[in-house]
């Protein structure tokens, strides 16, 4: 793996609601076979459309729990088909920019 889905693994050790591991793999395999960016402002954008076009929310505009109707896994539970653009903001993205920074 040398492009973007490279970022996605290992996904993270703990999640915001339980819909954000179901949003972390469906953004993998968006970026599955996409080279990464060749700078940060690129891959800050990358990132943003894809979290925008996979739950139809700008991650600057969602609150603090987002309804996303595909991301319903079968555990069920209060936050099933919720994710957390917190967690997106402040460990899911930040993460994936990290490991960005490491392979450049």
């Amino acid at each position: 793996m040398t492009g973007m889905e490279a970022l996605f693994a290992p996904p993270p050790g703990h999640w915001g609601l339980r819909g954000d591991p179901l949003l972390w793999d469906a953004l993998r395999r968006l970026f599955d076979g996409m080279a990464l960016p060749d700078d940060p402002d690129r891959l800050n954008r990358a990132l943003d459309t894809g979290f925008a076009e996979l739950t139809g929310t700008a991650l600057a505009d969602a609150p603090d729990s987002l309804p996303v109707s595909w991301a319903k896994g079968t555990q069920g539970g209060l936050s099933n088909g919720l994710v957390s653009p917190p967690f997106w903001r402040e460990i899911g993205f930040p993460l994936i920019r990290d490991r960005w920074a490491a392979l450049r």
